[in-house]
């Protein structure tokens, strides 16, 4: 282990003491673990892009992007992304858990 990687290490324990996750981490992340819930596999990609879509010109801009990117999300997109989330679901219990490929 490289001791940047013990650096943040020591900075997690003491800021998050037995609270964060990661690979041999107080609580364990799996490195396989599915990306199941919207936020992981919709929301920040989709945000991000919109919010970068052009350059920001100050450090206010973000935090008012953000905000009107989030409130102009469709329902429509939002059920669609709902959907999706239950199919993965579907697939995590017909496969009990085990690792899949794509979807």
């Amino acid at each position: 282990m490289r001791s940047w990687s013990l650096h943040v290490r020591a900075i997690l324990n003491q800021v998050f003491p037995s609270r964060w996750i990661g690979r041999d981490g107080p609580i364990a992340w799996s490195p396989r673990a599915p990306d199941l819930i919207p936020p992981d596999f919709f929301l920040w990609g989709y945000v991000k892009d919109n919010v970068y879509a052009t350059p920001v010109l100050n450090i206010n801009e973000p935090r008012r992007r953000i905000t009107d990117v989030v409130t102009a999300i469709p329902q429509a997109t939002l059920h669609a992304v709902w959907r999706e989330m239950q199919d993965r679901l579907d697939i995590c219990r017909a496969t009990n858990g085990a690792h899949v490929e794509g979807h």
